[in-house]
């Protein structure tokens, strides 16, 4: 078994690096969208600034373009 960031890639779970990115890239997404949908039933400045946070995270280590990202949030408010 070999670890990569904090997960093992054992041939069950994970076979590959790319699928625990894409596992680790989903997490992040899903946490936005969380994030959006706390913020929608209740606005907060604090969770707020945890919705910018997530979503520089999303543009500098995943690559998300702004759109991209406004998109999401567009989504989240409108689901």
């Amino acid at each position: 078994m070999t670890q990569y960031k904090g997960y093992y890639i054992d041939h069950i779970f994970f076979h590959s690096k790319d699928e625990i990115d894409a596992h680790i890239k989903q997490q992040a997404v899903e946490k936005f969208q969380m994030l959006n949908k706390f913020y929608a039933e209740r606005p907060d400045m604090g969770v707020a600034q945890l919705c910018d946070e997530q979503a520089e995270r999303l543009h500098d280590i995943f690559g998300f373009s702004w759109e991209e990202i406004e998109e999401m949030e567009i989504a989240d408010y409108a689901a």
